[in-house]
C-alpha cells in the first residue's frame, strides 16, 4: 500500500482500501485470476500494448476512486464463465474485463453499506492498453494498492481519498438487504 501525501490515514480510510482490496481479490480469484499485493514501492504494474484493461470510478460521501484491472488477453479468456476458444471477439474480452471490474465495486458496495456508508458506481470503460488516453494509465498519485497475478499476467490496482471528516460505522448492519451472491455466473 503507498500513500503519496504525507497525511496520516486514518483508521476509516484503511478499512476502506481494506475492504476493496479484499473484495477485489475474492471476485477475482473466484474467476481463475488470483491475486496478491505487489511490491510497495511498485506504483504500476508492467503492462504490455495488447493487455486489456477496465477502469471504474466510485464515489459516496466523502470518500471515492479508482479501480484498474488489466490483464492479457488469454488469461481473461481463461477466466470467462463458460469454454471460450482463441477465436472470442476482442469486443466480447472487452465486456468481460468491464463485467469483472463492475463485479468488484459491486462487492464493495455491498461491504461499504453494512458499514453505514454510501457508494455510486460508475460504468466501467474497457479498451486495450495500447489504446488507453493519454495519461489514464500512470502511476496514482494518492492512496492505493496494487495487486498482481500469482500466477498469471493479471493486476488490479486502486487509487481512494476521503476526506478527514470520512468514517466507516464500527460493526456491519446485519438488517441491510444484499443478494445471495453478487456474482453473475
Amino acid at each position: 500500500m503507498y500513500d503519496s501525501d504525507e497525511t496520516p490515514l486514518s483508521v476509516d480510510a484503511l478499512n476502506y482500501l481494506a475492504i476493496l482490496a479484499q473484495a477485489t481479490t475474492e471476485v477475482l480469484a473466484a474467476n481463475g485470476l488470483p491475486l496478491q499485493p505487489m511490491g510497495e514501492d511498485d506504483l504500476r504494474p508492467p503492462l504490455h500494448e495488447d493487455d486489456l484493461v477496465a477502469i471504474i470510478t466510485f464515489s459516496g460521501q466523502a470518500a471515492g476512486g479508482t479501480l484498474v484491472l488489466a490483464s492479457s488477453p488469454a488469461i481473461l479468456r481463461r477466466s470467462m464463465p463458460y469454454e471460450a476458444d482463441a477465436a472470442v471477439p476482442m469486443d466480447v474480452l472487452l465486456d468481460w474485463c468491464g463485467e469483472l471490474a463492475n463485479q468488484v465495486l459491486g462487492r464493495v458496495k455491498d461491504r461499504l453499506v453494512r458499514h453505514g456508508a454510501t457508494i455510486y458506481v460508475g460504468t466501467p470503460r474497457a479498451f486495450v492498453c495500447a489504446d488507453a488516453p493519454f495519461g489514464l494509465l500512470d502511476p496514482v498519485r494518492t492512496v492505493g494498492q496494487v495487486l498482481v497475478g500469482v500466477d498469471a499476467h493479471a493486476f488490479a490496482w486502486f487509487e481512494v481519498h476521503a476526506d478527514a471528516h470520512f468514517r466507516l460505522a464500527g460493526d456491519p448492519r446485519t438488517d441491510v438487504p444484499t443478494p445471495r451472491n453478487n456474482q453473475l455466473f
